[in-house]
């Protein structure tokens, strides 16, 4: 280094010539005469204040950025060039942009870099700036480096209201990172210069996020006491789109933490007033992978039913039984209503039933899991028992059926029939449920649904015949039977007046067919008939004709000849 600095200055000159301005800056961190005749040559050039001050930012060398501002530099913005491929050209472009000084300090935490640049009146609301540099400096401040330093610098000097900082949400950004500090000031601190405690940010498919729902991830309890101090909704945001992974409404995220986490978030959320039926719809992807609109919608039961990923209870905080009792204790719903309640409508697509608990976990894991797990027998029989109680049994076990791909075939399973039977005996030798009754309600349910895969539900109303069931029984004296009931079902639904249910499938005329002929078979037309013909064919008026031919079709089935009907559309 010795050797460089004794050699004559026009020999020197006559090396740097030959480089790049960039190609300069190792030279500034050599001796103090090579940095002086560094900055002399830099400043001599075009844009080499600019790289000089870049550089003097990003290495915090105050003497260098005082010098430079004092010589006309801005202390706000740096002009930069870059190349940028041009895909329509098809060659690199130089391009040119300002970005802003604090900006670059901040990128390698330079605190009195940054604090420098603050008093020789460096400011943020610079025109022509890149439009990426705001929500790129919003970012590098939220650090905890120096006791937030950054931060604290950037709101002491007023550059909060230099800008909307609403677009930039920053309370996020430091809950997240504070988890490795020592310190909970700068939540409190941005909650006193006025930042909502309830700022939505949204990204990637309108998925919001919000402070609160944050802290309750993180699991910090300090920032989620404060922010419940300065008045953030318990609720989460007001969704206008469904939502996903990770949730934006706290209570969910208490609910996905209970089998790990025990219960004490979910007891903020419920002691501080949260709904534990919340309702959001939730964004799922169907089987291409691809992100399809929502047709159903989750609550917090379902929520912690999703999360549960093992059956092996000694690995779980809380047992499955354990955290269904204390859910249900809270007034949560084991059975979704179709029709939740809601402020306005945040979807555009035909609403699909959402599962019950006794559905989703079947589903989920499989009926298999009943015997290769005794957590799951056991909370699938605890889930029975509400629904016995409840007394919506023969709908909770007509919900499931054997899945169907979505070219509309059926994934059958052998070992399935064996173990739905030991799930009937454990109902009617244990739980003792009046097999007339079931049958009934399964019949029924099993009818409005449209699906009709078969074996499953074949082998359900063979074993309640078996076991006593009466077919042609009414539950109460002046009741309809359930032949005449689910006649009338058929006939609301020709006429788009769909009772609670599915959206249909591929084959659901025919499963429709194909299930009238098995009760037939069964001797479901044996008693009187009469009274469900006419709810079958009732006010066929106005009906189209494909509408009217089905009708007919499951009467012609029933029993019952066709005859012509006038005024039918065409």
């Amino acid at each position: 280094m010795n050797h460089i600095e004794r050699l004559p200055t026009e020999l020197l000159d006559a090396i740097v010539a030959y480089l790049e301005s960039s190609e300069l800056l190792p030279l500034l961190s050599c001796s103090l005469v090579l940095r002086s005749y560094t900055i002399c040559v830099l400043s001599r050039r075009e844009n080499g204040k600019d790289i000089l001050m870049r550089w003097a930012c990003l290495n915090g060398h105050l003497p260098i950025i005082r010098s430079l501002v004092s010589h006309g530099a801005s202390a706000s913005t740096i002009d930069i060039e870059w190349n940028h491929w041009d895909r329509r050209r098809e060659r690199w472009v130089e391009r040119r942009s300002k970005i802003l000084t604090l900006c670059v300090a901040a990128a390698r935490k330079q605190v009195q870099a940054f604090q420098l640049l603050l008093q020789l009146g460096a400011r943020i609301d610079c025109p022509g700036v890149e439009r990426r540099e705001l929500p790129r400096l919003l970012d590098r401040i939220c650090d905890p480096v120096v006791d937030w330093a950054l931060l604290r610098l950037f709101y002491e000097h007023g550059l909060h209201t230099q800008v909307c900082i609403t677009h930039y949400p920053q309370l996020r950004r430091v809950i997240h990172r504070q988890a490795s500090a020592a310190t909970r000031g700068p939540v409190q601190m941005l909650l006193e210069k006025g930042i909502s405690p309830n700022e939505c940010h949204v990204r990637h498919g309108f998925n919001p996020s919000t402070p609160l729902a944050t802290a309750f991830r993180l699991k910090d309890r300090s920032t989620v006491d404060i922010l419940l101090r300065h008045g953030a909704h318990i609720d989460g945001p007001s969704l206008t789109h469904s939502v996903r992974r990770p949730w934006p409404i706290p209570i969910f995220v208490a609910a996905e933490d209970i089998s790990t986490y025990g219960f004490e978030l979910i007891r903020i959320c419920l002691e501080n007033g949260a709904d534990i039926n919340y309702c959001a719809w939730e964004r799922i992807r169907d089987s291409w992978g691809c992100y399809k609109g929502p047709d159903h919608y989750l609550t917090p039961f379902l929520i912690y039913l999703d999360s549960i990923s093992t059956w092996e209870t000694r690995k779980l905080k809380v047992e499955p039984v354990q955290a269904i009792s204390f859910l249900v204790d809270q007034g949560a719903w084991v059975e979704q209503p179709l029709n939740p309640p809601f402020e306005g409508q945040v979807h555009g697509a035909r609403l699909n039933f959402t599962p019950w608990g006794f559905e989703f976990l079947l589903k989920k894991w499989g009926p298999t899991a009943l015997r290769d797990y005794d957590g799951f027998r056991t909370t699938i029989y605890f889930l029975l028992q509400k629904a016995v109680e409840n007394e919506t049994l023969g709908e909770s076990l007509a919900r499931y059926d054997y899945p169907v791909d979505r070219w509309g075939r059926i994934e059958r399973d052998g070992e399935v029939p064996s173990i739905w039977q030991e799930l009937l005996t454990y109902l009617l030798d244990v739980q003792q449920v009046d097999p007339t009754t079931l049958l009934y309600q399964y019949i029924l349910y099993k009818g409005r649904f449209m699906e009709w895969q078969g074996d499953i539900s074949r082998a359900t109303i063979d074993r309640l015949l078996a076991a006593g069931g009466n077919i042609h029984a009414r539950l109460q004296p002046d009741s309809p039977t359930v032949l005449e009931e689910l006649c009338r079902t058929y006939n609301y639904q020709e006429r788009g007046r769909l009772l609670p249910g599915r959206a249909l499938g591929y084959r659901w005329d025919e499963w429709r067919e194909e299930f009238v002929q098995f009760l037939v078979s069964k001797g479901i037309t044996d008693g009187p008939v009469s009274a469900a013909h006419d709810l079958l064919l009732f006010d066929l008026d106005g009906l189209y004709e494909g509408a009217v031919s089905r009708l007919w079709l499951l009467a012609g089935i029933l029993g019952k000849k066709r005859t012509v009907v006038v005024g039918a559309k065409s």
